[in-house]
């Protein structure tokens, strides 16, 4: 998995996992934060990545601070990924 997917996914799973937290369906959470309900399904699915805006108002939403949506404490960054 390459490192770019590997950030969606744990955003994905992290957004996932509080909106079920919530009981909120893809469709709610999708209106509250302004996108549609197949980009975040993709988000979600770590498919896609997350705008800036929608990672903002899901922090916002679930007060939760924006790293821990994609948990950047955890990340560990080897200095091959670095290169492109």
């Amino acid at each position: 998995m390459a490192k770019t997917e590997r950030k969606s996914k744990i955003a994905g799973d992290m957004i996932k996992r509080l909106r079920k937290n919530e009981g909120l369906t893809l469709n709610e959470l999708a209106d509250i934060v302004g996108t549609s309900k197949s980009t975040l399904s993709r988000v979600e699915r770590g498919e896609s990545n997350i705008s800036v805006e929608v990672l903002f108002k899901c922090s916002k939403f679930f007060n939760v601070p924006i790293d821990s949506l994609v948990k950047i404490k955890e990340m560990r960054i080897s200095k091959w990924e670095l290169k492109d």
